[in-house]
This record gives C-alpha cells, sequence and structure tokens, in this order.
C-alpha cells in the first residue's frame, strides 16, 4: 500500500497527471468550446422528404432560420449547403397538416433553434382530365369572306393539376385573330384555361399539349348581325287609357351586309303605328325595310306589333249630404256639417260617370236618447269604386226643439 501511494506522490506520476489534464483541457477548448464558442443564424430551403405519390405539395414558409452554436472555426465556415431543414411527409394522405421542421447539421455543430419550428403543409391530390378546347375569334374577314370552318387539331388537351382545381374546369380555349384575311391559313395558338374559377396559379395546371394548330378556311358571302326591332308609335289613345306595353313580334331581326355597314346598325325601326284613340288592345300587321341598301334581312320583314292598353285610375272628389236613417225619442235633428266631403278612386269611365247621388253618406241615429251627440258617418260606394277618404269622419247632431 505504501508503494502504490509513493507511485502517487512521486514526481514522475505528478508530472504525468498534469500533462494529461492540459492535453484534455487543451482537446475541450480547441475542439468543442473552441477558441471561442459562437452563435450563428443562417437562413436554409426547406426540402421535403417522402411525399406521397401524384399530389401537390404546398407549404406556407419555405425557409426557415436555423440558429448553430459551435466553435468558431466549425460554425464559421458552415454554408446553407451544410445544413439541411426538412419536413418528413411519410404516410401522410392529401390534407392539411401542421409538421415540425427537422433538421441536419455537421458533427460538433448545436442547433439552437428553428424559426418558425412549425409549417403548414397542404397535400393535394393530382388528376388528370381531358377537356374540349374551344376557339374564340376576334376580328372578321375582309369585306366579301366569311368564316366558313376552324378545325382544331387536336380537338381536346388534358389538363393536369389538383383534383379540386380540375373539378371546376369545362373547356379551354384558344384565341384566333381573322382579322382583314382573305384566304385559307394555318396557325398554331397557346391553349388557356376557362372554367368556373380561375386557378390560383398558373402553375398549379399544366396543359398537354400547350399549343394546338388551328386550320381556318373562308368562304365567299356577307357576315350576318342579329338586331333589335323597335316599334314606333304616334298618338295617344283613347283619354281613358294609358299604352301598357308595346311588343313587337318577332323581337329581333337577322341583318346581312357589309361589316363596316353592320357595326353602325343596332337596331330596325318600324313604319309609325298610329294609336290615336285607341280604346282597347289591338295588334298590328307592319312590314320593316332594311336601313340601307346594301343591307337585307335573311327572314321575313313581316311584323307583328301588339299595343296593350289599360284603362287609367281616376281619383274624384264629391260633396255628398249626409242622410239620417232609423229613429229615435226625438223627432227632428239638426245635422253639422249637412255635407261631407267624400274621395272616391276607380276605373276611368266608371269614376268619370258618378254623381254625388252615387255615393250615400248616412247617419243612424237609432236608439238615440241624448239631445246632442257625435256620431260618424257610414259611406258606400257603387261597386268597382273605392272610397279614398271621409272628411269629416265625424258628425254634430243636435235635437231641433218644436217651432225652432
Amino acid at each position: 500500500m505504501d508503494k502504490i501511494w509513493r507511485v502517487f506522490e512521486s514526481r514522475v506520476f505528478l508530472g504525468l497527471l498534469s500533462l494529461i489534464l492540459s492535453v484534455v483541457f487543451w482537446y475541450y477548448t480547441v475542439w468543442v468550446e473552441g477558441p471561442q464558442a459562437i452563435e450563428r443564424i443562417l437562413e436554409i430551403p426547406v426540402k421535403v422528404k417522402n411525399p406521397p405519390e401524384k399530389v401537390l405539395i404546398e407549404q406556407d414558409v419555405n425557409t426557415v432560420e436555423v440558429s448553430l452554436k459551435g466553435s468558431k472555426n466549425l460554425v464559421g465556415e458552415i454554408t446553407p449547403k451544410d445544413v439541411e431543414a426538412f419536413l418528413e411527409l411519410s404516410g401522410l394522405k392529401p390534407g392539411v397538416y401542421r409538421l415540425q421542421v427537422q433538421t441536419l447539421v455537421p458533427s460538433g455543430v448545436q442547433v439552437v433553434r428553428v424559426k418558425p419550428p412549425f409549417i403548414v403543409v397542404s397535400i393535394r391530390e393530382l388528376a388528370d382530365k381531358e377537356i374540349p378546347v374551344r376557339v374564340l375569334t376576334i376580328g372578321s374577314p375582309a369585306e366579301g369572306f366569311l368564316l366558313n370552318e376552324v378545325k382544331v387539331i387536336p380537338k381536346s388537351v388534358v389538363v393536369r393539376g389538383p383534383k379540386d382545381l380540375l373539378d371546376k374546369i369545362s373547356y379551354a380555349f384558344v384565341t384566333l385573330d381573322v382579322s382583314g384575311v382573305s384566304s385559307d391559313f394555318e396557325t398554331f395558338s397557346e391553349v388557356r384555361i376557362e372554367g368556373g374559377t380561375e386557378p390560383r396559379s398558373s402553375s398549379d395546371i399544366s396543359i398537354l399539349p400547350s399549343r394546338v394548330k388551328l386550320a381556318v378556311s373562308l368562304k365567299p358571302g356577307w357576315p350576318t348581325k342579329i338586331v333589335r326591332i323597335k316599334v314606333n308609335v304616334m298618338g295617344k289613345p283613347a283619354e281613358a287609357f294609358d299604352i301598357a306595353s308595346v311588343e313587337a313580334i318577332p323581337s329581333h331581326i337577322t341583318l346581312m351586309g357589309p361589316s363596316s355597314v353592320l357595326e353602325n346598325i343596332d337596331e330596325i325601326l318600324t313604319p309609325p303605328i298610329d294609336v290615336s284613340n285607341l280604346d282597347r288592345t289591338n295588334v298590328f300587321e307592319v312590314n320593316i325595310s332594311p336601313p340601307d341598301e346594301r343591307t337585307k334581312f335573311l327572314e321575313k320583314s313581316s311584323v307583328r306589333v301588339i299595343v296593350e292598353l289599360r284603362e287609367k285610375v281616376l281619383e274624384r272628389e264629391y260633396l255628398v249630404p249626409v242622410k239620417v236613417t232609423g229613429s229615435s225619442v226625438f223627432l227632428k235633428w239638426k245635422i253639422s256639417p249637412p255635407h261631407v266631403k267624400v274621395r272616391v278612386k276607380g276605373p276611368f269611365r266608371r269614376v268619370s260617370s258618378l254623381s254625388a247621388q252615387d255615393i250615400l253618406v248616412s247617419l243612424n241615429l237609432s236608439g238615440l236618447e241624448n239631445k246632442e251627440a257625435m256620431l260618424p258617418v257610414e259611406v258606400s260606394a257603387p261597386p268597382g269604386v273605392e272610397i279614398v277618404s271621409v272628411s269629416p269622419e265625424v258628425v254634430k247632431v243636435s235635437v231641433v226643439k218644436e217651432g225652432g
């Protein structure tokens, strides 16, 4: 035992122990803590790993800030290429998830924090859909030519993208400018998407093929235009009537002619329809003429015009005497006022033929025992006539003394 203690207390052992501690301290200082431990922030793009097949991945954040700590030698030489930030999607189905950002860093470097630590990821199912291609023409061919046929090759395209977007797309289209052309031609056009709603991003949807061939053929002829038929009414119907509506049958007609002429024609006026003193709904037969000698109609030029009348509503006021009905204990009564104003309204012919005698204003005195009272009047008018107001609605009745 003494020998062991002598070894521990010997200068050789103490010197060796001192050397070992110095080496350990130096290693920790240089390689672990480094000459100076530092913290550094790098902006790292976020990747996805092991995504499901046939899906579109969308994330609300594409880069994160990664704070690293370690020796100056290690951390100072790290570049964004040496650090990996990723989201693990293994086993996930289409839907929306909040996933933690995972990192891989070189050995000896510590990840202090990731900002933001979580990212919202949307996984959307991808699908293919075949839709027809429609042609949207711009302009008109040269005078004397019409567009005969436009062949689209191919007639349909395949769109690929998130299934929820494809469900809203019914067709694709191309634009074709035929302004001033006078011969058949072929061209290629970019296919665009049309549907119930526009895709949120053009990168969401791909179109195969993205361009189609258009074979355009012309034929001799003039363009056509559908224009409105406007009825020209003159005069006024009988005093008791207003015009309720005027309808042309047909309401539109097809006009053919040079495009330079058609573009200035929006409606065709009928010959004058005279409704002077008209007292009932009537149907007129008229013929219309092309507005320009260079144009002609493609349908028959006869038009039926229906002029519908409605009787006016007339309102009048009458001064009507108050009649006493019923009996009471007294023989004579004084009515004040003896007349009331009655305002009525109804069909023009019915009201205009009324007189004050046709309106009854009465006062029922049955059972009245007081010598003086305020009583409401009762008003009646002929059928079809509406009572608008009565003034006054209450009159004063008082007993007239004998010999008074």
